[in-house]
């Protein structure tokens, strides 16, 4: 099964996940099956999809900036007080810290 990944780059440059670039990244989460199930449980995948106008799903890279960090962030806040998880927490936290550093944040489903 291929690994679920959610990183934020070092820095706003574009660039590649790979073994080679893993010193890239300001943050990493490797996401067991249980948080990335819970989320999709939650319909936190399709919705956070919808709000950015991406295609995030269970086989997809994506990768937020701009605009998209903000409105996910927004989004993130908004169902944190509907259901109050330590995975949508962190998740949130993931793209506060994107726009803290304006960077990407990246998907690697």
């Amino acid at each position: 099964m291929r690994e679920k990944t959610i990183t934020i780059c070092r820095n706003s440059a574009p660039y590649e996940m790979d073994e080679k670039n893993t010193g890239n990244n300001f943050m990493l989460w490797k996401l067991t099956d249980k948080e990335f199930e819970k989320l999709w449980k939650l319909n936190i995948w399709e919705k956070l999809g919808e709000v950015c106008n991406l295609n995030v799903g269970r086989f997809n890279d994506v990768e937020f900036t701009g605009e998209n960090l903000y409105r996910a962030r927004d989004f993130l806040m908004k169902e944190s007080l509907k259901h109050d998880t330590p995975e949508i927490r962190k998740l949130r936290d993931f793209f506060e810290n994107g726009i803290l550093r304006k960077s990407g944040v990246s998907f690697s489903f």
